[in-house]
């Protein structure tokens, strides 16, 4: 027979299981928790229940398999070089962390004569999309071999080659170093487009991220935290009563917000205290405000590159002044399920307006908001990818402002 004290505990045990289950029952969602579902809503609506279905996209030419090693999975296979004679633009790619881009420059296209470069994130690199020649870069290159307006063929020549330098995930900063780090290794490009806003509403003025990768961020484990500190926050990770007995939470994932200082700041509170408009608006303004200071760094450089800058504000479902049916229900659900994405997005597409209504010489600004005018076709798949149709009209509009820019003297 089992000892009394054996049994003590294994009773023990059991009470705590219990009161484990019966406080997470109760316990309301932690803001990370309710983060994920928001992301989820924002970028998993296209096609989905209620949002009607939009037309399958169809592929005029096969993608050839890349080298491994300039390619990462995970993407519509990159079309080979052989396939530039077909005015589709060149696809690159850096590994999906970055971790050796900054420190080897290993990244780098094979060429920079009469490039224009286009940096973006995952609109720009084609998540979702299964052709290649469907993406921006590529609809643009296509633009471009049937006719060069005059200022961009004094700037890049008359066959200019659009590079496709979209990364998934990637904010305004992550496009700001690769092409810092480009330029070190010899990268020359004569115009360089950048497609921004998206992913900084989202990560830094909806969630707060800090916009620097802090080492152990996720843990509270950086270096104004004691190791103490560390297994405590742990622990409060893995227990609902240790919260429930304590009244605190971890500093996890999203709880771990940008300050006023650009430092990590310990945030403990729910998803809709820390989504108040007065702080996200206060967010949108310190982005704009980094996008210009970069922008106003390039500039300076652009003269020793020789490179002109262009950079466009980029549109959502919820600029759009037509809706399609089906764009009306991606809507729907997103207001649903993430109400306060709509204010982030606007937020921060009017602090990037208001921000660069003067911009620094050599440097350009186009808002691309009103780029579907009064169409009602169906351009979005979610709050923010595009079909084809979309990025064939996005691109026709970036080839519109290319073309009135000065040329590089």
């Amino acid at each position: 027979m089992k000892s009394p004290a054996l049994r003590m505990a294994l009773i023990t045990v059991a009470i705590l299981f219990l009161l484990e289950g019966v406080a997470r029952w109760f316990e309301p969602p932690r803001a990370e928790v309710e983060m994920q579902s928001l992301i989820d809503a924002l970028i998993g609506t296209a096609g989905g229940e209620g949002t009607g279905r939009v037309e399958e996209e169809k592929c005029v030419h096969e993608a050839k398999e890349p080298p491994p090693e300039r390619y990462s999975p995970g993407r519509p296979e990159p079309l080979g070089r052989d396939l530039n004679k077909l005015a589709l633009g060149s696809y690159y790619s850096p590994d999906s962390l970055m971790m050796h881009t900054w420190a080897h420059g290993a990244f780098q296209p094979e060429s920079s004569t009469g490039a224009i470069a286009v940096y973006g994130s995952s609109t720009i690199a084609g998540d979702g999309l299964r052709c290649p020649e469907n993406t921006i870069p590529s609809q643009l290159q296509r633009l471009l071999a049937s006719d060069v307006p005059a200022t961009i063929r004094a700037t890049a020549g008359s066959k200019p080659r659009v590079d496709n330098l979209g990364q998934s995930a990637f904010v305004s900063y992550n496009q700001f170093l690769l092409l810092l780090s480009q330029l070190r290794n010899g990268y020359r490009p004569r115009i360089v487009v950048f497609y921004q806003g998206h992913n900084d509403a989202l990560q830094r003025v909806l969630s707060a991220s800090p916009h620097f990768n802090y080492g152990g961020y996720s843990i509270g484990a950086t270096g104004k935290y004691s190791i103490r500190h560390s297994i405590r926050n742990s622990l409060l990770g893995r227990s609902a009563v240790l919260r429930w007995l304590s009244g605190e939470q971890p500093i996890m994932s999203n709880l771990f917000v940008e300050g006023d200082d650009y430092k990590p700041a310990v945030f403990v509170g729910s998803f809709k205290e820390l989504t108040r408009s007065e702080l996200m608006e206060r967010r949108a303004k310190a982005v704009a405000s980094d996008m210009f200071g970069q922008a106003e760094m390039l500039a300076e450089l652009s003269s020793s590159y020789g490179f002109e800058l262009v950079v466009f504000n980029y549109p959502s479902v919820f600029s759009k002044k037509v809706l399609s049916e089906s764009e009306m229900g991606i809507v729907n659900i997103a207001r649903k399920m993430a109400p306060e994405a709509e204010l982030a997005l606007s937020l921060t597409q009017m602090a990037m307006h208001e921000r660069f209504r003067t911009v620094p010489p050599r440097a350009h600004y186009f808002d691309l908001r009103n780029c579907f005018g009064e169409s009602a076709e169906t351009v979005f798949r979610d709050v923010s990818h595009l079909n084809a149709k979309g990025n064939e009209i996005i691109a026709g509009c970036i080839y519109k402002e290319l073309s009135v820019i000065p040329a590089v003297k």
